[in-house]
């Protein structure tokens, strides 16, 4: 069985009532503050002492070693400084604000493994920054207000580890049901230190392993492997957007996860790159391991899982993104979801821009801004043919098409929507606009109620004229079917007339041979 490795470093905290004990918190600092062998105070009045309060100070009495008070601001405090807090420190008690103690303990070999502990003493400076940070981080994340604490904190070198004392109290009474601090705080601050300690450099030669080499490569030779996008996008789902990070994707991330591995696996310097990014995770989760030991709770376990599903995360984004431009032998094509915001701005904007061309008021549509009905509307409209879009409902004074002209425009020009086709765009649009507004324009056949048939040549090639219900202006859908229809029938006329011209054309050509 293999030996179980106690915490490098630990992090313990508690409270102490101000009803509850009779010395004065601010001869706590004098404790954490002296150099010398601790003495523990007379009971004021006579009380005796709070037993978890004396006893926490008997179990510190030994004390020999101390580099002196500092604060989040100051690394050392003058006697007038410390006089000074000692007396906000005994106004809180009087007030009947707890105080707050903790310490932090770095077992010494680990600072020295960082190189943190030479010639017989610890990095002072480093110790006061990581302790900072964990107990900046413990306040933020615990019910205390940042605006209302004060603390100070004291190095002491006098037992086996490096140790760093702190209390904290505050400036005014706030009624609690508890006063401990949450377990979560306490975790979040761990973390601050597990960061602080081993994140920096380590951290940096990962990201930059991640960032320049694995990432790119992924996405440089992604396009090569089309089998593979193509057997991935059989396996997605053809009723929603394919964003690896949402909650409903789950199901799907294995076959996107497999089909990373796959592409890595066939590189030899991708694959060295990932193994080396696999290498270094095994080193820092060890660190990590040793940082808090193999307690119950087991806080190192997820170190390394978290930051190869990070891995995942951005890579499967990658090839999701690639697949929009892989084949299919199903025709299926990939129509990312809009942002629903950034849609309503883009057709506010056009309709602002179409009305202020055409001299229309545009403080109706300030007031209002763009409604469900408006989104729903211009869904319906870039469902047909741009010649047959001879309606005015999207905003009064206003032609349809050109508003819809605008719209295309504006969202064409979207960073991540340049080089694609209108029609593309098109369909990424309708479908983000019906996700959006939550109710689809595609019916049940059993449920077809006012709905009208129209040639599937009035529409464009993607619209499916069966399964489209009319919209809330019926008016404007005979006026648009009726312009289609013209249209057709000019078309129609226009054929008819060139073929019998190339029939005049043949016949002479006959006469004359």
């Amino acid at each position: 069985m293999a030996e179980k490795i106690t915490p490098a470093v630990t992090m313990m905290c508690d409270f102490v009532l101000s009803s509850k004990t009779g010395s004065s918190f601010g001869g706590y600092l004098d404790y954490m503050n002296r150099p010398e062998a601790f003495e523990a105070p007379e009971p004021i009045s006579g009380q005796p002492m709070d037993p978890l309060y004396s006893g926490y100070m008997d179990y510190m009495r030994n004390d020999d070693k101390s580099d002196g008070l500092f604060t989040g601001a100051m690394d050392h405090l003058s006697e007038p400084e410390v006089s000074m807090i000692k007396d906000r420190f005994n106004d809180s008690q009087k007030k009947g604000c707890p105080l707050y103690r903790g310490i932090i303990s770095f077992d010494n070999s680990f600072l020295k493994d960082l190189g943190l502990f030479t010639s017989g003493s610890p990095d002072q400076y480093k110790v006061k920054e990581v302790a900072r940070s964990a107990i900046s981080t413990l306040i933020k994340k615990s019910h205390l207000d940042p605006e209302h604490v004060i603390w100070t904190g004291a190095i002491h070198t006098n037992t086996d580890n490096v140790h760093v004392h702190f209390s904290v109290i505050e400036d005014r009474k706030v009624s609690r049901r508890k006063d401990m601090l949450p377990i979560e705080a306490i975790d979040s601050a761990k973390s601050v230190v597990v960061n602080k300690l081993l994140g920096s450099e380590e951290s940096v030669l990962r990201t930059k392993l991640l960032r320049e080499y694995l990432l790119p490569g992924v996405r440089e030779i992604a396009s090569e492997h089309r089998d593979v996008l193509i057997q991935l996008m059989e396996k997605l789902p053809s009723n929603e957007s394919w964003v690896y990070g949402r909650k409903s994707f789950a199901p799907y991330r294995p076959e996107v996860d497999q089909a990373v591995n796959t592409i890595i696996s066939h590189n030899p310097t991708l694959k060295a790159h990932f193994d080396t990014f696999v290498e270094r995770l095994n080193a820092y989760e060890n660190q990590v391991r040793r940082f808090y030991g193999d307690g119950e709770r087991r806080l190192w376990e997820s170190t390394k899982d978290n930051r190869l599903q990070d891995f995942y995360l951005r890579a499967g984004n990658i090839l999701l993104k690639e697949i929009q431009v892989a084949p299919s032998s199903h025709e299926r094509t990939w129509t990312p979801l809009m942002d629903e915001e950034m849609l309503r701005f883009n057709l506010l904007s056009a309709v602002i821009d179409e009305s202020v061309s055409k001299g229309a008021d545009i403080v109706p549509i300030l007031e209002s801004g763009v409604t469900d009905q408006m989104m729903k509307d211009s869904s319906w409209l870039l469902e047909l043919d741009p010649q047959d879009v001879t309606t005015h409902i999207l905003y009064p004074g206003c032609d349809d098409q050109k508003i819809l002209s605008r719209f295309l425009g504006l969202i064409q020009s979207e960073p991540d929507n340049i080089g694609k086709s209108e029609n593309t765009i098109r369909k990424s649009l309708i479908k983000s606009i019906n996700k959006a507004t939550k109710e689809p324009f595609e019916s049940n056949p059993e449920s077809r109620t006012n709905q009208v048939s129209v040639n599937h040549s009035v529409r464009s090639t993607f619209h499916k004229a069966s399964n489209n219900p009319l919209p809330h202006n019926q008016f404007s859908l005979d006026q648009s079917c009726a312009s289609a229809l013209r249209r057709i029938n000019r078309q129609y006329e226009a054929r008819l007339k060139e073929l019998e011209r190339e029939y005049e054309r043949s016949q002479d050509g006959r006469g004359i041979s």
